[in-house]
């Protein structure tokens, strides 16, 4: 009663809607239906503008990639995937955690993480680093960070 809802609507799409009242009546053994003038047009654009929960359960854990004298630091991240729909992937972003004051977030690379893990090959051994990951939906928006991970990369 009083209202409905348009569940055929799309995403990127735009529509426009009229309302308008109507009230059977039974009279003398009759319905009537009794209709009111329709309301000015509403353009609705739907767009989505929500940014999608933050990723949860990031863990952090060094090693070595390669073998033998060619052994890399690295630190391998991961965490709980998103279940929400339309997820395109998540940004993974970096601190230097050395010093009295830790340096800014940065993200590791230019493209999403399709999967909830990650490595990280670009660690100097002895250092320390700081990681946080977001979730970025299909439209683009990017959810907060979840919790940080902190992880110092071995030395050989």
């Amino acid at each position: 009663a009083g209202g409905t809802v348009d569940r055929t609507a799309q995403l990127g799409r735009t529509y426009g809607y009229t309302a308008q009242r109507v009230r059977s009546v039974k009279l003398g053994g009759q319905t009537l239906e009794l209709r009111s003038v329709a309301s000015a047009p509403v353009t609705v654009a739907m767009r989505d503008v929500f940014p999608p929960e933050a990723p949860v359960g990031l863990v952090a854990v060094p090693g070595f990639v390669g073998g033998g004298e060619a052994q890399k630091p690295a630190i391998d991240l991961s965490w709980d995937p998103n279940m929400e729909p339309r997820i395109a992937g998540y940004r993974v972003y970096r601190r230097d955690g050395d010093g009295d004051a830790a340096g800014a977030w940065r993200p590791l690379g230019q493209e999403l993480v399709r999967v909830a893990a990650y490595s990280d090959r670009t660690v100097v051994a002895g250092r320390t680093y700081s990681y946080r990951v977001t979730a970025v939906n299909e439209i683009g928006n990017e959810s907060g960070p979840g919790s940080e991970a902190t992880e110092s990369v071995p030395v050989q």
